[in-house]
């Protein structure tokens, strides 16, 4: 009896046991699904950050292109303005040295003074035109140029805009496609872990279950056996005292017989 009650104690805890081993193992599963989440958030926020990074870095490529492109448009512009500015500066010197031509036939021609005075007042009026005109000329060249420069500018912003719209909404579309992707890689990976931890916890269990049903009846087939004996012990001291009380007048035999049958 004391060893079928220290085996019951000894279920009794194994039970308790396997009770609190299911609990962490509750408890386990939670703290994996809460940190299996967790990882998910990070990872998608990660890839929406290197997605967004990866648009930023076209953007600044298409718009370093501009960038050269509009300096090679500005550097051929300048050549063109230098090479008219310096035919401009031919045209002033040419101009210089007339003037000094005439002042030294002005110098000459002192004693013509009425008629130098005369060709001073015309040559004046005609280099004051000149003047003018060039002026005029300089200021409508100028103009124009501003106004290439805008249109240039114009013309170039309008096709580049809409390149960097086509190829914004084309890095849009391609986001959202990885993103459906990893979702969906993401769930089927929890789908798969939790399935695994399924057959674990099933197998553990029914383990569990085989020991505890193997001892329970190695418990029944020693109790079966100790009954057994305690069964054919009364039936033995039930025959001894039967024989004892038998009558004396029986013969010696029967005597030894039944002193054998006490002895055993």
């Amino acid at each position: 009896e004391q060893d079928i009650e220290k085996k019951l104690k000894e279920l009794d805890e194994e039970k308790e046991l396997i009770k609190t081993t299911d609990m962490y193992l509750s408890e386990k599963k939670k703290e994996f699904d809460f940190h299996s989440a967790e990882v998910k958030k990070h990872s998608e926020s990660l890839s929406k950050k290197e997605i967004d990074l990866q648009g930023f870095e076209r953007r600044l490529l298409h718009i370093k292109e501009e960038i050269l492109t509009k300096e090679a448009e500005l550097v051929k512009e300048t050549k063109v303005f230098e090479s008219k500015n310096a035919d401009l500066q031919k045209r002033e010197e040419a101009y210089e040295e007339l003037v000094a031509i005439l002042r030294e036939r002005l110098d000459d021609l002192d004693t013509h003074s009425e008629k130098l005075n005369d060709m001073e007042k015309h040559l004046i009026s005609r280099i004051e035109y000149y003047e003018s005109t060039i002026q005029k000329k300089e200021n409508k060249t100028a103009k124009e140029l501003d106004t290439l420069i805008k249109k240039d500018t114009k013309e170039l912003k309008k096709p580049a805009a809409k390149k960097v719209k086509t190829a914004v909404k084309k890095t849009i579309k391609k986001t959202e496609k990885k993103i459906v992707k990893s979702s969906t890689a993401a769930k089927k990976q929890t789908k798969k872990k939790e399935a695994e931890v399924k057959k674990k916890t099933t197998a553990k269990t029914q383990g569990t279950k085989t020991s505890s049903a193997q001892k329970s009846k190695t418990s029944s087939e020693v109790i079966t056996k100790t009954d057994s004996k305690a069964k054919k012990e009364t039936t033995k001291t039930k025959e001894t005292k039967s024989s004892a009380e038998k009558p004396k007048a029986t013969s010696k035999s029967e005597a030894k017989k039944a002193t054998k049958v006490s002895k055993k």
